[in-house]
């Protein structure tokens, strides 16, 4: 390529001329000519857009001690004495490694017995331990400022909430990362950027930061699993279960519990875990061992804790299990426990109780809870739905209800895989057979493609068999769905979810086509 061609990187080209330009303002264009040896006008040139000359950018570098990265890309100080020697050092003691591994790379396998492998291979055994005395350098001066990273982020995202200086203490802590290779700091830092990225509605990257954290504490623990890491793991399924991961939340879980050092088996943060394993349970289909794992983790729990999720959660098993009616289990939840009054209203369909639930999502004054609100909407519409005079356009209603909430993604699977449930049930009860069948047979097609990885719990399947039996009764197409889910009844009854069974037992009086 030419002296006068144009980079190919014309946005490159520009940035050039930006950093050519800083240099005419420090020295002035003919003063800089002068330190140069060239005529200004050729700097003109360069400033226009013409390619520099090779000379040009080496006469730059040799006496103006401009440092040729910042020149060329920009990265880097602009002057080479703004390097510290430190720095440079390390850079030196890079190199050499770089070299030495080049060398031999390029060897070809004969030369290996030949006169000169000795020397190569011994110029590469020197650079090795030169790196790794860099390594123990680097580490001991990064570990520090990666500390003071970790509290300063922690303020950030628990303290008083700072977001946009928490992103940029996140970058910071990245890059230093790499430098420490103290596992803990790691553990710690990547935990306060899951906490940040939870704010920020990354799930992803919150998912990935604990995944690598939970991880690190499984192949780490020599003597089991401490209070962090019970914390840590609990923080991480809670995440998947919101996912509706069902699956993998329960095999996350049941290793925490297996892993957990005996020391800390009787702490406060084993027993958040072990109430979480009795949700996993309930939703899996697994009952009796659930409701056993929260009852025995609820006395060990803070009395917040209890209000908020054990003791709703106890009231929801107690009602699929048919020990409680729908107005004892809401009042046993409490006020903290809305998500289950929702849930249990769905599948009573009775409605008083659908509207009951509907106005405890809509007057909900707690943390935002978008979960809730889309169970409130589809109580509202069921419970229109079983008036039976509900209008013949219930189901685009619907729609353009749920299409106007504002779903998080962190909701999306549950948003995906439920509302076609419910608009296959509003169809049904509005008189709809033949959208009803329709909506029935493209949800089920959707939730076998996702399943196992993807599930929804017991109680919301059970409304997904339910439909099922509903129109396989009109309908000879659905007896391969009416005989799974009487299966999945049958199943469940016997899991102890006794409120299955006047379901089961009305559905064994029709005749089979």
């Amino acid at each position: 390529m030419s002296s006068q061609q144009a980079y190919s990187d014309e946005g490159e080209d520009q940035e050039f001329v930006v950093r050519l330009g800083a240099l005419v303002k420090e020295y002035q264009l003919r003063g800089l000519a002068r330190k140069l040896d060239i005529k200004h006008q050729k700097i003109i040139r360069y400033m226009k857009g013409a390619q520099p000359s090779v000379a040009f950018c080496r006469r730059i570098v040799k006496r103006l001690g401009v440092n040729p990265s910042w020149l060329l890309t920009g990265e880097g100080s602009p002057k080479l004495s703004d390097v510290p020697k430190a720095v440079a050092s390390n850079a030196s003691d890079l190199l050499e490694l770089v070299q030495a591994m080049s060398a031999v790379s390029k060897m070809r396998l004969g030369a290996l017995a030949g006169k000169q492998h000795l020397k190569v291979m011994r110029e590469l055994n020197d650079a090795m331990v030169g790196y790794d005395k860099l390594r123990k350098r680097l580490n001991a001066h990064s570990q520090e400022s990666f500390r003071q990273i970790i509290d300063m982020l922690h303020t950030s995202v628990h303290g008083n909430p700072d977001l946009g200086k928490a992103g940029q203490l996140v970058k910071a802590g990245e890059q230093v990362m790499r430098l420490c290779d103290d596992t803990g700091l790691r553990r710690a830092f990547l935990r306060e950027a899951a906490m940040y990225d939870l704010f920020s509605g990354n799930l992803a990257a919150t998912e990935h930061n604990l995944r690598e954290v939970v991880l690190a504490a499984f192949v780490s623990c020599k003597d089991g699993l401490d209070d962090q890491a019970c914390i840590d793991t609990h923080n991480l399924v809670g995440g998947l279960r919101q996912q509706l991961r069902l699956a993998e939340a329960t095999r996350v879980t049941e290793a925490a519990i297996a892993l957990t050092a005996p020391a800390f088996r009787k702490s406060v943060r084993f027993h958040f875990l072990l109430e979480m394993a009795g949700a996993n349970d309930i939703d899996n289909g697994r009952l009796k061992r659930g409701h056993a794992r929260i009852l025995r983790a609820l006395p060990r729990l803070p009395r917040d804790k209890q209000e908020v999720s054990s003791i709703p959660r106890l009231a929801g098993a107690n009602f699929f299990a048919g020990a409680m009616n729908f107005q004892e289990a809401k009042a046993y939840c409490g006020k903290w426990g809305p998500l289950w009054v929702c849930s249990m209203a769905l599948w009573s369909e009775d409605p008083k109780e659908l509207r009951e639930a509907e106005s405890i999502a809509g007057n909900w004054h707690g943390a935002p809870n978008y979960f809730l609100l889309l169970l409130g909407k589809y109580a509202e519409f069921l419970a229109l739905a079983t008036r039976r005079d509900f209008s013949s356009k219930a189901l685009a209603s619907f729609d353009a209800a749920v299409e106007r909430m504002i779903i998080p993604a962190g909701y999306a699977a549950a948003n995906r895989c439920l509302t076609p449930v419910v608009r296959t049930r509003i169809a049904f009860l509005s008189g709809d057979r033949k959208s009803a069948t329709h909506l029935f047979h493209h949800t089920d097609r959707y939730l076998a493609s996702i399943a196992p990885a993807i599930a929804l719990p017991v109680h919301f399947a059970a409304m997904h068999h339910r439909n099922a039996l509903a129109l396989a009764a009109e309908n000879s197409t659905l007896d391969k769905a009416r005989d799974r889910a009487l299966k999945f009844f049958t199943k469940h009854v016997k899991a102890g979810y006794m409120v299955f069974q006047p379901l089961l037992d009305s559905a064994h009086k029709v005749n089979v086509r």
